[in-house]
């Protein structure tokens, strides 16, 4: 069953809620203090840990038979954090 289907019918969906924490607590990356984790797709290790953390949120979904819901991390990203942080001038959300 897809996303859209379990919405319309309330089915269960799993949703990636906690990715944010699970990087923020990691000791092998450096958080943005203004966009957070948003800016981890400008390093590749951090995008590696990132993709498999949202891997591993989509995996789950599928081992228990329900579809996944992993949002953006951009979440962080609005326009006057990213002109404070060190990605001034770049359209962040955009990457």
């Amino acid at each position: 069953m897809g996303l859209v289907a379990a919405l319309a019918e309330r089915r269960p969906i799993l949703c990636g809620g906690s990715v944010f924490e699970r990087m923020r607590r990691r000791s092998d990356l450096r958080l943005d203090e203004h966009v957070a984790h948003s800016a981890l797709i400008h390093d590749e290790a951090a995008r590696s840990i990132l993709v498999e953390v949202h891997r591993e949120y989509v995996e789950a979904a599928h081992e228990a038979g329900v579809p996944a819901m992993v949002l953006a991390a951009t979440w962080r990203a609005s326009r006057e954090r990213v002109e404070a942080s060190r990605f001034a001038g770049r359209p962040l959300n955009e990457d």
